[in-house]
């Protein structure tokens, strides 16, 4: 969930979610990129993905909020989101090729939509963020 839209990201994207790590702050870097962490000996950047989207977090305290790791080509990064409510199963026939509304910040990253227990999860696509220039260049 980032600033209260529920999302579903595919498994496969998706390597590890973690607890807030301590990070170190990085100069000359855009706001959202937040800094670097020591992750298992791997330095794990760490970005804000509601203040890199311009979406207001619900959350005011980082150690209430969640980390998804991705590792996409060359690209290995943390994603700062509220939080993270487990993992969900879905069939074929719950899916929808459904995009979110065009002037969602998530639209980019939008691959359709599952429709579970009358409740609508879109799916959020990591891969189409790590091809993402804006994402990808974090230096000011």
């Amino acid at each position: 969930e980032i600033g209260g839209q529920r999302l579903v990201a595919p498994m496969g994207q998706v390597s590890e979610v973690l607890a807030m790590p301590e990070y170190t702050s990085l100069p000359l870097v855009k706001p959202w990129m937040l800094g670097i962490a020591n992750i298992r000996g791997r330095l794990l950047p760490i970005t804000d993905l509601s203040q890199f989207l311009q979406v207001p977090s619900r959350l005011t305290q980082m150690s209430q909020r969640k980390v998804i790791v991705i590792e996409h080509d060359n690209l290995f990064s943390g994603l700062l989101v509220d939080q993270v409510i487990g993992i969900e199963q879905f069939t074929h026939d719950q899916y929808r090729a459904e995009a979110i509304e065009p002037n969602s910040p998530f639209a980019p990253y939008n691959h359709g939509k599952f429709f579970k227990n009358e409740q609508g999860w879109y799916v959020f696509m990591p891969s189409l963020l790590a091809q993402d220039l804006q994402y990808t260049d974090a230096a000011i």
